[in-house]
């Protein structure tokens, strides 16, 4: 029995053939890969207290490698190997302006002139 042209061509849309369950499998991998990196971009984020995080002075380095504005947590600490810097006095750890503490479990930068606040 023949179906009429008409109806083969609604057979088609209706019933999935090997192109459309290929369209299927790819969209669904697709879909999975983009989950996947949503999480991973989600895990891989980091608050900013995590990233100043301390328990002590130790704990804490210049978040830059020339003329930090700010501190962070060691294991974030950039690799400076082989970097060269001016000798511009701009940042706040610069030619002596600041000094690093872990102030209530966070790193800091403390001005100069502030007395130390872990006394």
């Amino acid at each position: 029995m023949q179906i009429p042209e008409k109806c083969a061509t609604y057979k088609a849309l209706l019933l999935p053939t090997g192109i459309m369950r290929k369209k299927g499998l790819f969209y669904g991998l697709l879909a999975l890969i983009i989950v996947f990196f949503i999480f991973w971009a989600l895990i891989k984020m980091r608050s900013p207290a995590d990233l100043r995080y301390c328990k002590s002075d130790g704990d804490c380095v210049p978040a830059t490698c020339c003329h930090p504005p700010e501190v962070v947590n060691i294991k974030y600490a950039p690799d400076c190997r082989g970097m060269v810097c001016t000798e511009i006095c701009e940042g706040p750890l610069d030619c002596g302006a600041g000094r690093i503490e872990c102030i209530d479990s966070e790193c800091r930068i403390i001005p100069a002139n502030a007395q130390n606040s872990n006394q």
